[in-house]
């Protein structure tokens, strides 16, 4: 990933970012709908992180967009326990999909994977590397996350294997939007109680934590893409 490849991350990052709000700001009824569901599940103590994650895994099988429930999980429970949520719902979301891919729909993934060319690749950076290269392809930004669970099933990638480099793999990204979401709560409370609720200081150091997360995700993937790269090089 060269600097102006990882610059153009960054700006998508942020014009999503933008696009979300905007969206938030001219919908009512959407931001009264997120309102209403993080309420619920900020009553319901541990039945509404069950539901949270449940939601998100459910996302991850039917390849639905969770940023928004990642968010959510960040304005509601702070980055540490935010991250841990989404990590354990999304890693259960796709070992379904990825039991799916090897049994119940094997043959129509298989029909699907041989009219393309990057299985052969991805099958042999995953040979090559077991765990590690399960957990880099989950590092690099806009890699078909939720296909590749269920093309992973069917390729015959070990269970173990794949677990462990999906918890790990998911993590950077993770950290990032659930840090996005903590810094809307600290924005709400600002709101709420008045300016002088927190010093400048503070939001600057939170925008400066967000921005080295994001710059140390980028980093991470970088590196993933190369290692990746030549893993996956036919051998001579």
């Amino acid at each position: 990933m060269t600097r102006r490849t990882g610059l153009l991350f960054a700006a998508l990052g942020a014009a999503l970012l933008a696009a979300l709000l905007a969206a938030l700001a001219r919908s009512p009824a959407l931001r009264d709908a997120i309102a209403v569901f993080l309420d619920w599940v900020d009553a319901h103590g541990d039945l509404g992180i069950v539901l949270l994650g449940a939601i998100d895994a459910l996302a991850v099988v039917l390849l639905l967009p969770a940023f928004l429930i990642t968010i959510g999980a960040g304005f509601l429970f702070g980055v540490v326990k935010g991250t841990a949520i989404i990590t354990a719902s999304t890693a259960l979301g796709a070992t379904a999909a990825y039991l799916i891919g090897r049994h119940a729909l094997r043959g129509r993934v298989e029909r699907w994977l041989a009219a393309t060319r990057a299985p052969q690749a991805l099958a042999r950076s995953v040979a090559a590397g077991g765990w590690r290269a399960i957990a880099l392809l989950r590092m690099i930004p806009l890699f078909p996350f939720k296909t590749s669970n269920y093309a992973l099933g069917a390729l015959g990638v070990p269970l173990r294997d794949y677990v462990i480099g999906t918890v790990l793999g998911v993590v950077p990204l993770t950290v990032v939007n659930v840090a996005i979401g903590a810094m809307a709560q600290d924005l709400a409370d600002a709101l709420r109680l008045g300016h002088q609720h927190r010093p400048p200081l503070a939001w600057a150091l939170d925008g400066a934590l967000l921005l080295l997360a994001f710059g140390a995700a980028l980093l991470v993937a970088r590196r993933a893409r190369r290692v990746l790269l030549e893993t996956a090089e036919p051998p001579p």
